[in-house]
């Protein structure tokens, strides 16, 4: 949720904003045995739900894009809008399953390069700063590797294309 702190300051001048850490990431609990896209889109309704909230727009990056897109499925009435930060960049185009448990096997023998490599390969451009990569990077490792792999398994596996069906706001 950190990502968030500059954009936090500006619209809590006219919203009520709430960010959160996924579970397993930031200063969110790792004791879940689900690691999955509805498991996290439930947990971003949870939050909505406790708070009261009756109309949101939901923000995710990254893992948090499908997160927020299970999220809106489950509760069209309250969803105004989605806005999704590098994060699924073609809806329709996903890796094969052997291309999946490839790149698992590599994140399993060597977590921090494959993940280093992976995130330095998806998330920055030539113009991204060091500071942002490094902290980016550091955000990426410092959690447990066994969450990392579920998570890892879980993103890319997920077929965005249903919830995309059903969400009947702006995107």
């Amino acid at each position: 949720r950190g990502f968030w702190d500059g954009q936090v300051a500006h619209f809590a001048a006219k919203h009520r904003v709430v960010a959160l850490d996924l579970a397993g990431h930031g200063q969110s609990g790792g004791g879940r045995k689900d690691w999955t896209m509805p498991a996290f889109g439930q947990d971003v309704v949870s939050v909505v739900e406790a708070l009261g909230l009756k109309r949101v727009v939901l923000i995710g990056h990254s893992l948090g894009g499908p997160a927020v897109l299970e999220a809106a499925r489950r509760m069209p009435g309250r969803v105004a809008g989605l806005v999704l930060v590098d994060t699924l960049v073609d809806f329709e185009q996903r890796p094969a399953a052997e291309q999946i448990e490839k790149y698992l096997s590599k994140l399993q023998a060597d977590y921090r390069a494959t993940l280093t490599a992976s995130v330095s390969q998806l998330l920055f451009s030539a113009s991204t700063s060091e500071p942002v990569k490094a902290r980016v990077l550091e955000t990426g490792l410092s959690g447990p590797q066994e969450i990392g792999v579920a998570v890892g398994r879980s993103s890319m596996a997920y077929d965005p294309l249903p919830a995309l069906r059903e969400i009947k706001v702006p995107i």
